[in-house]
């Protein structure tokens, strides 16, 4: 083909993707944004962002880093991220909104006309690829869809399955292997999209293995086959991380979907037939050009729907062009051999697709068979230029034919385009797919709504989305009383009052009418704020407030703080506990009884508030060490009274804590923590010492304390585990005087660190002199351990350290995101130790994450003290 006609060609390619662009770009915000394409959204404006910025609250479900910076992997269970980042490109140029959402969705169906465009105009000719890409971008599903297909995912894979069948197609021509290559990767890629994606390859496969011969696969040999698998595994790579990080999450989906109901449609793929045939009236509509979710939509039936005749036209046509192009491919003799396999070979291609849609992995909805697109528009092109090719010389006749063949079904799609346009403009669509979302959000913004709880995923990704993130509801699904009450308690707990959105579904009337019982419980009285309408007049959201609180009691708040109830709304207790203390006795007693607990899961958050209450905390802390009970509750009884500093309270803990620190054992081990971690060294040095300096009559000076080093070496040997640990503490406690023990404490870092080996950390950063050099990459060898107990010891340890802003500082910087509390809060009071300098943003960021670190990034922002 010359430069010119392909030139030519290029430009009608241009002039129909233009056709589709008129037809798809006029409001783009219509209809109203859908929860799946505001998932996408908010996923795309999270590329790229620093990744300590990123909490649980964005809604991103699996990313990586690099250089710090969020690469999200996986939008949702079986759908992939990459095309969140096309969304990011786009919303470079037009922000954070439901338009940059839309433009990217039909420049991606675009970019699918070209390719649909190349690939006909390569196997068969220039005419069908006009008639093929024609119908395509005129077609209403095609159109429609192409501006919500971040809800439809299935034409975001058409761009792979035609690149593949592109490149499969320019091979069987120019016999290059690396085309070859490149379609092996395009179907990993599309693995990586949508699992669904699997239909495709599958199908592909199948083809492939069938016109074997002809498309020149056979003559490849086995190092081709090793590097297309390579390349396919490395489009599936995304998905491979994904898999590894939560071990065989997607096979796991796949074989329990196969075995049971489906997780979000409750879909029995065991029902192969009973679902072929509901998958075959789909297939019906999608050649009657019907739209599934028209009503949704808010386009009422036309007087086409309503007579049938213009579908049906659609479906007799596509119908009869099916059978008409089969039949020439497999019997018509005077038809070039390469064009009948090549049909053959879509006819199989698209065969293999179809018969795998029964199988899912969510629900069996129409909008799935969008995989089947350009299949019928490519089909109905090779009948039109069949018929050009007999009635190339009765003009009139093919003028007739295709007047009577394209001409309706361009009418048709056309006019149902400008149809849907008016309709959804007139009504605002409704449910889910309503404009009012919209008008919803400044509402919310307006009155400083922030956390209204919802009852279905209708309003989630919506509400964040179009809020950027403002806006954070709290999801009530189902009418299981725990449920209902943790929710309700999350909504009841703050200060104001408790907000709710309905939809008016029935599926959230049973949360509602909870709700309503328990606000009634509590004599809050239950008002309706605002009702949001679609343009059609239809009801689409209620706002409910329920009245604030009058006054909370310590009776109440203590009942949240059982073990029982959900960290947060222990949490959110024992804030207002801590509120009320400095003036009820009552409260400090309420809050009593987590120092009590065994757990360990809310107490180091709550460690610092304690300590904050000061004079009020130490009555009934002083009475504690006082209880027989737990000793690790005496333990952190004396701890907070040691950093109270108060004198009376402060002697009595230590006076508390000598009597395990002279017994010895593990209990002695523990109170010895408690003291060296409140810096009490002199008490527990002056312990180890007595007890290892060698005894010296009155008459003889009483020996240095270096000189029971060597004593203390040796029983760092000792075959008892708490004899090596009480000679590693003392050694610590004997500090610069025990220099000479250096060696001996470096060589027990090198085992993995517990511990033995974090005591004998400490001990090393105080005596100093030979192997102090060990404990830099002991230290971020431990920062980075699985346990967090000693991640938290390390940060603790780590100002200690000869040149820890360099060399651990990155490691510190990483421990802010720590899925543990009070590892973060060691990381900001090792920053400020050694002096926060470019962490200033990290350190302001992780305080925003978890306010309960604001009054320690303040200390640690001020510097070292």
């Amino acid at each position: 083909m010359t430069a010119p006609r392909r030139a030519g060609d290029w430009i009608l390619a241009v002039c129909l993707v233009g056709i589709f662009l008129t037809l798809a770009l006029p409001h783009l915000d219509l209809p109203g944004l859908h929860n799946d394409e505001a998932l996408d959204g908010m996923v795309a404006s999270l590329v790229l962002q620093p990744a300590d910025a990123i909490g649980p609250a964005s809604r991103l479900y699996h990313y990586t880093t690099l250089f710090g910076r969020a690469l999200p992997i996986v939008s949702e269970l079986y759908v992939g991220a990459l095309q969140a980042y096309v969304m990011a490109l786009v919303m470079l140029l037009l922000g954070m909104s439901v338009a940059a959402i839309r433009t990217a969705s039909v420049l991606w169906s675009a970019a699918s006309l070209l390719l649909l465009f190349e690939l006909c105009r390569t196997w068969f000719n220039r005419r069908v690829a006009l008639l093929a890409t024609l119908l395509t971008a005129t077609n209403v599903l095609f159109v429609q869809y192409s501006r919500v297909s971040y809800h439809r995912e299935e034409l975001l894979l058409l761009p792979f399955a035609l690149g593949a069948l592109l490149l499969l197609a320019k091979f069987e021509l120019r016999r290059r292997i690396s085309l070859h290559r490149g379609a092996a990767f395009l179907l990993g890629v599309g693995i990586t999209v949508k699992i669904t994606f699997a239909w495709f390859v599958v199908a592909y496969a199948a083809a492939c293995a069938a016109f074997r011969r002809r498309l020149g696969l056979l003559g490849l040999g086995w190092k081709a086959w090793a590097a297309a698998a390579l390349l396919m595994a490395a489009g599936i790579a995304p998905l491979l991380q994904f898999n590894l990080a939560r071990p065989l999450v997607t096979p796991r989906l796949i074989l329990e979907s196969l075995h049971g109901p489906t997780w979000k449609g409750g879909v029995d793929n065991l029902r192969y037939f009973k679902n072929l045939r509901e998958r075959a009236v789909h297939a019906a509509g999608l050649l009657r050009g019907d739209l599934p979710t028209r009503e949704a939509w808010g386009i009422p039936a036309p007087s086409a729907f309503e007579d049938q005749w213009a579908s049906l036209w659609g479906l007799g046509l596509g119908c009869a062009a099916l059978l008409a192009v089969l039949l020439a491919a497999l019997f018509d003799r005077r038809m070039d051999r390469d064009r009948s396999r090549r049909i053959l070979f879509l006819y199989l291609f698209y065969a293999v697709v179809f018969l795998q849609t029964p199988f899912t992995v969510s629900s069996l909805d129409p909008g799935h068979l969008m995989v089947l697109f350009p299949f019928p528009q490519i089909v109905l092109a090779l009948f039109m230029d069949s018929l050009a090719e007999r009635l190339r010389k009765e003009r009139v006749l093919l003028a007739g034919a295709y007047a009577l063949c394209l001409l309706p079904v361009l009418v048709y799609h056309l006019g149902m385009n400008a149809y849907a346009g008016t309709q959804m403009r007139r009504t605002g669509a409704e449910g889910r797919w309503s404009t009012a979302v919209g008008d919803l959000t400044e509402s919310l913004e307006r009155r400083g709504i922030l956390k209204p709880v919802i009852f279905g995923f209708a309003l989630r990704e919506n509400l964040i989305f179009l809020s950027r993130h403002r806006i954070q509801p709290l999801l009530c699904l189902g009418d299981h009383e725990d449920v209902v009450q943790d929710i309700w308690w999350r909504s009841a707990m703050e200060d104001g009052p408790a907000y709710w959105l309905s939809t008016g579904a029935s599926e959230e009337a049973l949360c509602l009418d909870a709700f309503r019982r328990r606000a009634a419980a509590e004599r809050r009285p239950v008002r309706l704020l605002e009702t949001f309408w679609n343009r059609e007049g239809r009801k689409v959201y209620e706002l409910y407030a329920a009245a604030p609180v009058r006054e909370r009691s310590v009776a109440s708040l203590s009942f949240y703080l059982q073990g029982m109830q959900s960290e947060w709304l222990r949490t959110r207790a024992s804030e207002l506990l801590f509120a009320m203390a400095p003036r009820s006795p009552d409260a400090v007693l309420a809050l009593l009884q987590l120092v009590r607990e065994e757990d360990d899961s809310l107490w180091p958050r709550l460690e610092e508030r304690f300590v904050g209450l000061g004079t009020a905390a130490i009555g009934p802390l002083s009475r504690l060490l006082d209880e027989e009970g737990s000793p690790r509750a005496r333990l952190r009884a004396a701890r907070i009274l040691l950093r109270v500093g108060k004198v009376p309270s402060v002697r009595q803990a230590e006076a508390h804590l000598r009597r395990p620190l002279a017994e010895g054992g593990a209990g002695g081990l523990s109170a010895a923590s408690v003291l060296l971690l409140t810096g009490r060294t002199d008490v527990v040095l002056r312990e180890f010492a007595a007890r290892w300096t060698p005894a010296s009559p009155e008459s003889e000076p009483v020996p240095a304390p270096g000189a029971s080093v060597p004593r203390l070496v040796r029983a760092l040997y000792d075959p008892s585990l708490e004899a090596r640990r009480e000679a590693i503490l003392a050694l610590g406690a004997l500090g610069p005087a025990a220099r000479a023990a250096g060696p001996a404490l470096s060589v027990m870092l090198g085992a993995p660190p517990h511990t033995s080996e974090l005591c004998a950390l400490w001990a090393l950063l105080r005596v100093g002199g030979p192997g102090f050099g060990r404990a830099l990459p002991f230290l971020r060898e431990s920062l980075r351990h699985r346990h967090p107990m000693v991640r938290m010891v390390a940060a603790h340890l780590a100002p200690a350290a000869p040149g820890a802003r360099e060399v651990l500082g990155p490691d510190l910087l990483r421990a802010l995101r720590d899925p543990e509390h009070f590892v973060r809060l060691e990381a900001v009071r090792a920053l400020g130790s050694i002096g926060p300098g470019r962490a200033s943003g990290a350190l302001r960021r992780a305080a925003g994450r978890d306010p309960m670190l604001g009054v320690a990034v303040e200390k640690a922002l001020a510097g070292p003290s």
